[in-house]
């Protein structure tokens, strides 16, 4: 039996390399134009070319199918010796590679028999290989641009933009470090999806709620390292004449909210600054340290709640009244009058001559925040703002009088120009009236400035959930929250 298959293969060899002549007389052929040559050699042979081909690739089937019956007749064993058991996938195991062997050596008689189809196969190959290739990172980048989209949604929703808390200007997203690397806005790229390893770690760069908040932050400006942690700004301008309130007003809204853990809807609450601990704590001892003209006064609140993925982010921007004067400096414009959410403007009623000062104070303001934002006098600003007054427990016009009746006190207080001036360049006014000297005593207006900018930090202070002001501004109000 071993030598009839022995002798199967041989012919089948020798077949097959009968055959292999006029594949390679097909090829001279097919390169010089020559088929004369096919046609006389297959006329000397006798036979077909193809009947030829057909008949070595049977033999070599024949022989390697032999070969395998042979190999298997002596695995087994003698008759009466004893046969331990080795299990079905023991058995199989020999048989499929046996297989597995036969079909190669076929593919390899196939190319041999016509040698022309391994060209063709190679190149069916090698285009298969690219296109699985191709294919492969068209689903990466289609994949990729998927998560990017999603990440650039969350991060509009749950952080919107980078507020750099030492050189106030504003920024798309923060820098990121990542070990010795800095990479700008980290998202999704070419380099990972939700993932980009360096030699030793791996950092998180998709989605609001992943690791990323936590890694070491820059401002790409300054480049100073910040902690905002992927926070959500909102940027009140807090503006008046020198010792109106504005810095007890903005503690006075910092301590009620420190006071109540953030109306008892934060799971933590903290001051960004650790100079603003000192200051809130002196507030409470009933001192006010006054505030130099710089954006470096801003006191920014942080909020950590269940209810969002990251943390909020209230920037109160207190600047010196002296800013606002006609001695101010006029350089020093502050960057946050072209991105800020709300203003609050801070009148004291029981200055000396009041209306002249909030006026030249309001005048200095609009005059710097319309340069900064380079808008004209006729153009009316949607950025909605609150007239404080302070000192609303003193002895005058404005004790006990509520919220819907400051506008009215203000009109019969000698205001009248200044209120004016406000409706005309702001088409979102509210009034309210507050003493700035307790804590809590703010939050009212800075309730009501985060609720109608739709801000979500509401909740965060304490005070009626209401829209105060006159019918009027009631009215300028809503259709500035249409729009906005």
């Amino acid at each position: 039996m071993r030598s009839l298959n022995k002798w199967i293969l041989n012919s089948a060899m020798v077949v097959a390399a009968i055959a292999l002549i006029p594949e390679l007389w097909l090829i001279y052929e097919w390169l010089f134009d020559n088929i004369g040559l096919l046609r006389e050699l297959s006329s000397y042979l006798g036979m077909g070319y193809d009947t030829l081909s057909i008949g070595g690739v049977l033999f070599i089937v024949l022989g390697v199918m032999s070969m395998i019956f042979v190999k298997i007749d002596d695995e087994m064993p003698e008759p009466g010796s004893p046969v331990p058991f080795i299990g079905f996938s023991g058995q199989l195991s020999p048989v499929l590679k046996s297989c597995l062997k036969l079909l190669l050596r076929m593919l390899l008689a196939f190319f041999l028999v016509f040698p022309l189809l391994l060209a063709v196969g190679m190149a069916l190959a090698l285009a298969t290989m690219m296109l699985s290739i191709w294919a492969a990172t068209a689903i990466y980048y289609v994949t990729m641009r998927r998560h990017r989209d999603s990440d650039e949604r969350q991060y509009r929703e749950n952080t919107s933009r980078f507020v750099c808390p030492e050189c106030g200007k504003v920024f798309d997203r923060p820098d990121y470090r990542l070990e010795s690397t800095v990479v700008p806005g980290l998202k999704p790229s070419i380099f990972g999806i939700k993932r980009i390893e360096t030699e030793t770690k791996t950092f998180d760069c998709y989605g609001s709620a992943s690791g990323r908040k936590l890694i070491e932050q820059s401002c790409p400006g300054c480049r100073a390292t910040v902690g905002t942690k992927e926070g959500k700004p909102w940027v009140l301008t807090i503006a008046g004449g020198p010792g109106s309130g504005k810095t007890s007003f903005a503690f006075s809204a910092i301590g009620g909210m420190m006071g109540s853990m953030g109306n008892d809807n934060a799971s933590s609450a903290s001051l960004y600054r650790s100079e603003d601990v000192s200051a809130l704590s002196m507030y409470r001892g009933g001192r006010c340290q006054p505030t130099a003209q710089s954006l470096r006064a801003s006191h920014i609140l942080c909020f950590e709640s269940s209810r969002f993925v990251t943390q909020r982010m209230a920037y109160l921007c207190d600047i010196g009244g002296g800013y606002f004067l006609s001695g101010g400096s006029e350089s020093d414009l502050q960057p946050q009058y072209a991105y800020n959410d709300a203003i609050a403007f801070v009148v004291d009623p029981c200055a000396e001559d009041p209306a002249r000062k909030a006026s030249e104070a309001y005048y200095g303001f609009m005059e710097r925040y319309r340069r900064l934002n380079r808008m004209d006098a006729s153009r009316t600003i949607r950025t909605p703002i609150a007239v404080v007054v302070t000192h609303a427990d003193r002895q005058g016009a404005f004790q006990g009088v509520p919220d819907e009746g400051v506008r009215e006190a203000m009109v019969g207080s000698g205001f009248f120009n200044l209120v004016n001036m406000i409706e005309k360049d702001f088409s979102s006014v509210s009034f309210f009236a507050c003493d700035a000297t307790k804590e809590g005593g703010a939050s009212a207006a800075v309730r009501h400035l985060c609720r109608i900018t739709g801000s979500g930090m509401e909740d965060f202070f304490r005070g009626p959930s209401r829209t105060l002001g006159s019918p009027r501004q009631d009215r300028r109000g809503r259709e500035h929250h249409e729009n906005f």
